[in-house]
C-alpha cells in the first residue's frame, strides 16, 4: 500500500494536465511512463538483490517477521519449440526430439495484501 506522502508525490505528475489536449495527455502519459520504467529497473534491481542475498545463505524461503513478506527461490523449467524442426515432424517420437527444455529460478514475492487476495479468490470456488 502506497503511504500518503507517496501518492501526493504521484499526484504531482499529473499537474497540468489539459484533459482535452492530446498533446497534454500524451506528455502526462510519456512522463509517467518514464517514472515507470525507472521504478521496474529498481524493482528488478532489488529483485536481484534479493535473489543474490537468499542464494548465498542458501534459503529457499523466507519470511521477513518485521513486513510479513513471503520470498521463495524456486526452479523451474520452461519448453520451446524449434518451428523449423516441427514442420518437418510428423510423429511424437520426432516432437520429442527437437523439443528443449530450459531451467531457470523464479523469484516469489509475497505481502500480505496479496496473500489476503489469494485467500478470498480461493473461497470463492475458482
Amino acid at each position: 500500500m502506497l503511504k500518503m506522502e507517496n501518492k501526493e508525490q504521484i499526484q504531482v505528475l499529473m499537474e497540468g494536465l489539459d484533459e482535452t489536449n492530446i498533446a497534454s495527455l500524451l506528455n502526462k502519459w510519456k512522463e509517467i511512463n518514464e517514472v515507470k520504467k525507472q521504478l521496474v529497473d529498481w524493482e528488478d534491481a532489488l529483485r536481484n538483490k534479493i535473489k543474490v542475498y537468499m542464494k548465498e545463505r542458501r534459503w529457499n524461503s523466507f519470511l521477513c517477521p518485521d513486513n510479513k513478506i513471503n520470498i521463495t527461490l524456486s526452479v523451474e523449467k520452461r519448453e520451446s519449440f524449434d518451428t523449423n524442426q516441427l514442420r518437418m515432424i510428423l510423429n511424437q517420437g520426432q516432437l520429442a526430439q527437437v523439443t528443449k527444455i530450459t531451467t531457470f529460478e523464479k523469484l516469489i514475492i509475497t505481502t500480505p495484501e496479496m496473500r489476503g487476495s489469494m485467500k478470498q479468490y480461493l473461497k470463492g470456488g475458482h
